[in-house]
């Protein structure tokens, strides 16, 4: 693939794609948001490693006459503007992880692998938040809009809520 397509993206118009900063608390939204922009670019092998990067030379010869590999330079060009993307959308609180990281593979498994316990254990968080809810003084509207914020975290954090699962929650008011 060539550089031009990845590079028409702008920072500018990728922070109205991805309008949030990667945290500590939003790693699911955000890769969530992320993805569509990896596949639509035709990128994603970048992160996943399907798309190795290929010798900088093909030849000693080439070496000697420092003469780059073009299928190098265009994966070289295509991974670090996807490494600027990734850069630009995460908080300063999340740099600390991702230093060292020289390509969008190496970045993208830091992020995962920092991420990934702590996306499971907020999702139990959740679960268990849904199950203990109680209506007390709530009014029923307000309520209902818990159970419906928890149930949409919790699909967001990949952990779907059956119909089923809602329909008794909204019926068994505590």
């Amino acid at each position: 693939m060539g550089s031009s397509k990845i590079s028409s993206l702008s920072l500018t118009s990728l922070a109205n794609i991805i309008p949030i900063k990667l945290n500590n608390e939003n790693y699911l939204t955000w890769k969530t948001l992320f993805l569509p922009v990896l596949k639509k670019y035709k990128i994603l092998d970048l992160v996943d490693g399907s798309r190795p990067c290929p010798p900088q030379f093909l030849t000693t010869q080439d070496r000697a006459a420092n003469s780059i590999n073009p299928a190098y330079e265009n994966w070289n060009d295509d991974d670090q503007t996807l490494l600027l993307w990734i850069h630009s959308t995460i908080s300063d609180s999340v740099i600390p992880y991702v230093v060292g990281s020289t390509n969008s593979k190496d970045l993208w498994q830091s992020l995962e692998k920092r991420f990934s316990v702590s996306s499971s254990s907020h999702a139990i968080q959740l679960r268990t938040r849904l199950q203990e809810l109680k209506k007390g003084t709530s009014s029923i509207h307000q309520y209902l809009n818990e159970i419906k914020l928890i149930s949409d975290s919790l699909a967001a954090a990949g952990s779907h809520v059956s119909d089923q699962e809602l329909v008794i929650l909204s019926c068994h008011i505590k």
